[in-house]
């Protein structure tokens, strides 16, 4: 048996151009396809991300601020006075000498909130916020009986905003 190999038959440069073709036009429906889902995908993931986020900030907030009796300090951000940086509460009310003072603060390089009792706020507890605003309730910081939270938070191209009221409800100043 003697083989050839000119005699074997292969495929020409013009059936290879050709089923390139033909399956670069199946397959870029299908990339496009996969694509716009991932996009999707990720976006949603983001969505849930900050609405997470925002919740849990919320609710952490309502929970520690709710026992106290009001607002010591507060520092800002912006000269406008809306971007709260640090703000500390009385909550001497608790009965803990440790826990006099809660003091929650807006990282913005970071965009995360942190708590603490005493003088540093070293526990985070919500990220992706990139906005704190606080507005008393009835009076200035320093007499109000609550206060109206503002979050905004945002992940890649999601922005979420959320607002609760809190009432201190060992306000004691008259």
């Amino acid at each position: 048996m003697k083989f050839s190999v000119l005699n074997e038959k292969g495929y020409s440069a013009l059936e290879l151009l050709i089923t390139l073709v033909l399956a670069c036009f199946l397959l870029l429906p299908l990339c496009t396809y996969f694509i716009y889902h991932y996009q999707c995908f990720i976006k949603a993931e983001d969505q849930l991300e900050v609405q997470y986020h925002m919740q849990i900030a919320m609710e952490t907030l309502v929970d520690k601020l709710v026992f106290a009796k009001g607002i010591q300090s507060v520092q800002f951000y912006d000269a406008s006075r809306t971007h709260v940086r640090k703000i500390v509460f009385d909550n001497s009310a608790q009965g803990d000498h440790v826990k006099k003072k809660l003091v929650i603060e807006h990282r913005q390089a970071v965009k995360s909130l942190w708590y603490g009792y005493g003088n540093d706020a070293n526990v985070i507890f919500a990220n992706d916020i990139t906005y704190f605003f606080v507005e008393p309730i009835e009076g200035t910081y320093q007499n109000c009986r609550g206060i109206k939270i503002i979050l905004r938070g945002s992940r890649g191209s999601e922005v979420f905003e959320g607002e609760n009221v809190v009432f201190f409800r060992n306000y004691d100043r008259e």
